[in-house]
């Protein structure tokens, strides 16, 4: 049985215990890369992913995330093994969770909300996948003119393909992009970082579970992948 948990995070306290850690200075920071290295020390590597951070203006950031473990059993080992300066970013006595449903019936039309960062492995590297696409050839029967050409339908096509078997997408729209700066092993570069918000039709509740439980994409362990659910849009008529 998995769990939706969520927690806030003291943002001073964290640039705080992120510093000491070696993991900013210079004017680089990257704070999904800090939290994969707090979430790892405070509750075991791989434990708390699919997750999400939220970086509000204004008040406390917060982190929604899902775990095979529920609230009390990731409180009791922040608890044991987190250090003073960890449990002042994260309020462990605080955490809120629930279990997720066990099924969700096929048919059923769900909203959703999801931040990726859609990529393709080619040439050696990842790549945005739009900057890919754009970069191929014309052929001479003229296939690229049947494809997505705009970021946001290059996107939702990518999600879309994720999804395959699962669920088919009956709406959807980008509502964020950016160009981020992201730290992986000491290495930086520049990736796409997207939210997509819509709604989708279950066709295979088993194959939907998974891919909610685990998450979908790449960077699953920092900060992308979740899919969030919300109230499904107004059924559109024909």
């Amino acid at each position: 049985m998995s769990h939706l948990v969520h927690f806030h995070v003291d943002q001073r306290a964290f640039g705080v215990w992120a510093a000491k850690r070696g993991l900013s200075g210079r004017g680089e920071f990257d704070p999904h890369h800090a939290m994969h290295v707090l979430l790892s020390a405070l509750f075991g590597k791989g434990v708390f992913q699919p997750y999400r951070l939220f970086q509000q203006r204004m008040g406390p950031w917060s982190v929604y995330g899902h775990s095979a473990l529920s609230a009390q059993a990731l409180r009791d080992t922040a608890e044991l093994v987190g250090t003073p300066e960890m449990l002042s970013v994260i309020s462990v006595r605080d955490l809120q969770g629930k279990r997720l449903p066990e099924r969700v019936e096929a048919g059923r039309r769900i909203g959703f909300e999801i931040r990726l960062s859609p990529t393709i492995r080619a040439e050696g590297r990842e790549q945005d996948v739009w900057v890919y696409q754009a970069k191929r050839p014309i052929p001479d029967d003229g296939e690229l003119m049947e494809r997505p050409v705009t970021r946001e339908e290059v996107y939702q096509d990518w999600f879309a393909k994720r999804l395959t078997g699962a669920a088919e997408l009956e709406t959807v729209r980008m509502t964020a992009f950016r160009q981020a700066s992201m730290l992986r092993s000491g290495k930086r570069f520049i990736a796409p970082e997207t939210v997509l918000q819509g709604t989708l039709r279950v066709t295979d509740p088993e194959m939907l579970r998974t891919l909610y439980e685990g998450g979908i994409g790449r960077g699953k362990a920092y900060g992308f992948g979740l899919l969030l659910l919300r109230p499904a849009d107004p059924e559109r008529p024909f």
